[in-house]
């Protein structure tokens, strides 16, 4: 089966059940689906190129818990200005690429040709990015991140990961993954500050939300009182725990990892 073939039927297959998810009750079970959808796309030719050396990936493990006191993993950061002042999240998806497989990840490239987009007030950010992360955009939640990273590492052939949805995990679940040598994808707000409801809309019937000043970043290590975070609009800064822990929980605590199942 050609890749091409491979990648329609798993963007119609992940289109079907993650549009139509709510936006509280229906995101675990839209997870569920996605991941179904990477699952049923069998049997197909791993990624060659011409040129193409073999890359080493980070180890990973399960997740320590209760994690240890402190951590932090040597993440490399990617900034997303100039190119995408408002794509932070394929941003950071690119940063976890980059760690796991030890290559040099494009964000721009990995935009044009993974994430799935629509336009505002038509699209649900569960499925599809709102906008244009290089323009005028507004974001996207995980399940539309776990399609574009579904994606990237079917045809990139790596075949024996996974992006897992860890959304309603609390921050001592999330520093266990990165205790265990895993970095986590979260969603939060711009220099973790207080949001409101800037912009609502309705997709097949349920409501959707956006709050201003939402942002997506990567959970690289902390210690007792500090989070240690890849921001893509700052580079690597050190948060105070429970400014994150607000900011998070505020934006309905949204996570993910990159694993090996």
């Amino acid at each position: 089966m050609k890749k091409s073939v491979i990648r329609a039927a798993v963007v119609l297959f992940c289109s079907l059940f993650l549009v139509s998810c709510a936006y509280h009750d229906a995101l675990p079970k839209a997870a569920e689906d996605a991941a179904a959808a990477f699952a049923a796309a069998e049997e197909t030719e791993k990624w060659e190129e011409k040129g193409e050396t073999e890359t080493t990936k980070a180890p990973v493990r399960a997740p320590v818990y209760p994690p240890l006191e402190q951590a932090q993993l040597e993440v490399e950061n990617i900034l997303q200005l100039p190119h995408l002042p408002n794509g932070c999240e394929v941003v950071s998806l690119a940063i976890v690429l980059q760690y796991h497989f030890n290559i040099d990840m494009d964000p721009v490239w990995l935009s044009d040709n993974y994430l799935p987009k629509g336009p505002f007030d038509q699209v649900n950010p569960e499925s599809t990015y709102v906008g244009d992360p290089k323009g005028e955009g507004f974001g996207c939640y995980v399940p539309c991140l776990q399609v574009t990273a579904g994606l990237y590492m079917h045809e990139a052939g790596y075949l024996d990961y996974a992006a897992n949805n860890l959304t309603g995990s609390s921050m001592e679940e999330l520093e266990a993954w990165v205790a265990g040598g895993t970095p986590v994808i979260l969603w939060a707000t711009v220099d973790m500050e207080p949001s409101v409801v800037a912009r609502e809309w309705k997709v097949d019937g349920y409501t959707v939300r956006w709050f201003s000043g939402s942002h997506c970043v990567v959970l690289s290590g902390y210690t007792e009182d500090k989070s240690i975070i890849c921001d893509p609009l700052k580079g690597v800064v050190e948060y105070d725990r429970q400014d994150v822990i607000d900011a998070y929980e505020l934006v309905g605590r949204r996570a993910m990892v990159l694993y090996q199942p």
